[in-house]
């Protein structure tokens, strides 16, 4: 308080913690009502540090900080985005992309200078370190030799564009509509919280049969990302003991839960009990987060049935469009995604390399020319609305 009143500091400087607020249970309320501006139950606690280091200045004091660069264009940055832009004069951006700057830390960083100014200036001197930074090189070298001044910082998010590239994106943008206006939904794949139980191999699969025959029932085919190429599947001869939230109790009638479950499928209660010893990753079999009413049914879900509708599927990390098009009713797990009932011919347009630069600039940089194909920057991508005779010849392709 006594800070404030005498006008705050001239420059405040750090590192802050890296946490979802989520996360933090016993302050995430306490945090709440704090009144802050840039508060997002599904934002990291670091985002609320921006905004009381820049609370700490006095009028056209300087924050500098280095933290994660999700904020830029993740959902829950928004509001941060957007006190930016109300609140300060952001001087300088860098973006470190995928360029690790601490052994111990796996996030991607950025480091962002800005001034204590209601004077929100359009242009800033700002830099997206790309593959050809050494490591341990030289940050300001760098930066001086590869910093643009870009007017791209909206409350959607933050790009680093050049004039060129700005033009190539509103282009595109005008063009298309984004995917999520064209009234097509994404879902992600199955999550089951214990891979090492619920995914199992070939071999595992025929010893369960032949002990069980009816075990054949609930055991469904399942690709991981990596298993998805761009028009390829490449199946691993993996498969998903299949088990929705609901079924025991909508079948059991008023027999024992765990006895039903037994007497139904023995084979897999048995395989389940040997892995149930083995905590695996996480919390194990028993105690896992992702079950439904009991420990061997699979989280709530309700769309099976759109899992096994026609689908466009791809992975979430990867550096190329790894889009193609399934009528197997194949299942994928929680490193996919999915489109339903989808459109054959958009699998062109998903693969290609427009597409593949749009997300370059929107979605979160993995490095080596990867990104993260997930929901909220997929949805964005624009597409073309095209006659039925127009779309022909990308199907027949």
């Amino acid at each position: 308080e006594k800070i404030n009143e005498n006008t705050g500091f001239d420059i405040v400087i750090g590192n802050p913690p890296y946490h979802q607020i989520k996360t933090l249970h016993e302050i995430k309320q306490h945090l709440e009502k704090q009144n802050f501006e840039t508060f997002e139950k599904t934002a990291d606690l670091y985002c609320l540090f921006y905004e009381k280091g820049n609370s700490l200045l006095k009028d056209n004091g300087i924050v500098t900080l280095i933290t994660s660069n999700k904020w830029m264009r993740a959902d829950y940055g928004e509001k941060l985005r957007e006190y930016f832009i109300k609140n300060t004069n952001p001087i300088k951006l860098i973006d470190f992309g995928g360029n690790k700057m601490f052994e111990s830390a796996t996030v991607d960083t950025n480091i962002l200078v800005f001034q204590k100014t209601k004077n929100f200036v359009s242009e800033t001197l700002a830099c997206h370190f790309k593959n050809d930074f050494e490591k341990n090189g030289n940050i300001a070298e760098y930066f001086d030799k590869h910093a643009i001044k870009t007017q791209s910082f909206t409350k959607e998010n933050w790009l680093i564009l050049d004039n060129i590239e700005e033009n190539i994106k509103s282009k595109i943008e005008k063009i298309g509509k984004p995917l999520k206006d064209l009234g097509i939904n994404t879902f992600f794949g199955i999550m089951t919280g214990f891979n090492d139980a619920f995914i199992i191999d070939e071999k595992t699969k025929k010893e369960l049969i032949k002990n069980d025959p009816k075990s054949a029932e609930i055991l469904k085919p399942i690709l991981r990302g990596k298993d998805i190429k761009k028009y390829t599947i490449n199946f691993a001869n993996l498969y998903v003991i299949l088990i929705p939230c609901g079924w025991t109790n909508k079948n059991r009638k008023n027999q024992d839960a765990v006895s039903f479950f037994k007497k139904t499928y023995p084979a897999i209660y048995e395989h389940f009990e040997k892995m149930g010893n083995s905590a695996g990753k996480g919390k194990g079999l028993y105690e896992r987060d992702s079950q439904g009413d009991y420990w061997w049914e699979l989280r709530s879900c309700a769309y099976y049935k759109e899992l096994e509708s026609e689908k466009i599927i791809w992975a979430e990390m990867t550096n190329e469009n790894s889009f193609v098009f399934d009528n197997s009713g194949i299942f994928i797990n929680q490193s996919c995604y999915f489109i339903p009932n989808a459109l054959r011919w958009q699998l062109a347009i998903l693969n290609s390399k427009i597409v593949y630069f749009y997300i370059s600039k929107i979605a979160t940089d993995l490095g080596s020319g990867a990104f993260r194909w997930i929901k909220q920057f997929v949805e964005k991508i624009p597409i073309p609305e095209i006659s039925a005779v127009e779309q022909k010849p990308f199907i027949d392709l």
